[in-house]
């Protein structure tokens, strides 16, 4: 039994601009264990820097090899099997870093379960409902906004003081709802109101996304008053304790759940069925994940929400389907000889 961390680094085809960084190129890692012949892996595709609370590339890579890496493996060998792929995030420490091993962990773990039981995850995690894909584009540049055939729902990246004519003018063309998506740069809830005003003479506001630092929840239920369209959070959102918060003080209706923030797709599952109880919508967000990640969520949004959710296919700059190979069981997907051969081993260990 053994296992090795491998990484490689991809180009967005189109950078994207955000409120605080531009995404443009993403590294992913990714979790092999091998088990009786069997390969498990899982992915993660942290940012290049830490931002609002998400733990940037070196520190997962740290956090890996200082705690969970160990702790798996000290698991591993006083029990003599795999642990099950859910016990995953109680290995991890409460270090948001910590978290996003987890989840590559939880994903490799769950792939070698799925083989061992000769199943599919569609199969696993039975495809409930028709979530649409939700398109995201960006305010900063002049760059034209994707257009995707019949898109549901367009999430709009925001932050300055006002939206340009070019902004307003695509803004008019959507035939969709929009998320307006200011990831924590709003300078005040008079900020927030007037791209909101100007945003909906031009389309269809659905909800404001995180104007707000991360647990301000006081700014945020104070523009409840002063809005009428729905508040989303996003970053905030961690924790089964932050969703009870959030509906306590009505400080949201929606919220954006990305697993590899919460700790992997079992912490999801139990933030999302705790905000369907307390009357709360939620959708599924992405990190720009591999197609190996995107599939993951893809399924897993399926199974659990109707809200549209960032579940497309990332464009890269290079072409790399061919790097990825359908199976039937698993994940349903496989990295091939051709993709392995060219990732960077960054380490690894025989238990």
């Amino acid at each position: 039994m053994r296992w090795r961390l491998l990484s490689n680094s991809t180009q967005l085809q189109t950078p994207l601009a955000a409120a605080g960084q531009v995404h443009s190129v993403r590294s992913h890692l990714y979790l092999e264990i091998e088990s009786g012949g069997l390969f498990g892996y899982g992915e993660v595709s942290p940012q290049p820097r830490l931002i609002n609370g998400d733990p940037s590339l070196a520190e997962v890579i740290e956090e890996w090899h200082r705690h969970l890496g160990p702790t798996f493996s000290q698991v591993v060998a006083r029990e003599g099997a795999l642990p099950a792929w859910f016990r995953a995030p109680k290995l991890a420490a409460s270090r948001p870093a910590s978290a996003t091993a987890s989840t590559m962990l939880e994903m490799a773990l769950l792939d070698l379960q799925l083989q061992v039981d000769r199943q599919s995850l569609t199969e696993f995690w039975d495809q409930r409902f028709k979530t649409p894909t939700q398109v995201v584009a960006s305010s900063f540049t002049q760059d034209l906004w994707p257009t995707p055939q019949m898109p549901e729902r367009l999430r709009v990246k925001v932050g300055a003081d006002s939206l340009s004519e070019s902004s307003l003018l695509q803004l008019s063309k959507q035939n969709c709802s929009v998320i307006l998506d200011f990831n924590c740069a709003a300078t005040s809830i008079d900020h927030v109101v007037k791209l909101y005003k100007q945003a909906s003479e031009a389309a269809r506001v659905h909800a404001i996304e995180q104007p707000f630092a991360p647990g301000n929840l006081a700014e945020q239920t104070m523009l409840s008053r002063s809005l009428d369209c729905q508040l989303s959070l996003d970053e905030g959102v961690r924790s089964l304790t932050d969703v009870t918060l959030i509906a306590r003080h009505s400080a949201a209706s929606l919220l954006c759940i990305k697993p590899a923030r919460v700790g992997g797709y079992s912490n999801a599952r139990a933030l999302i069925t705790k905000a369907h109880e307390l009357g709360l919508a939620a959708y599924i967000g992405g990190f720009f994940e591999s197609p190996l990640g995107r599939k993951v969520n893809s399924t897993f949004a399926k199974h659990l929400t109707n809200e549209p959710s960032d579940i497309g296919a990332v464009t890269m700059a290079e072409e790399d389907s061919g790097y990825w190979v359908p199976d039937e069981i698993g994940l349903g997907l496989r990295p091939s000889a051709e993709l392995l051969n060219g990732l960077v081993e960054v380490s690894r260990s025989t238990i």
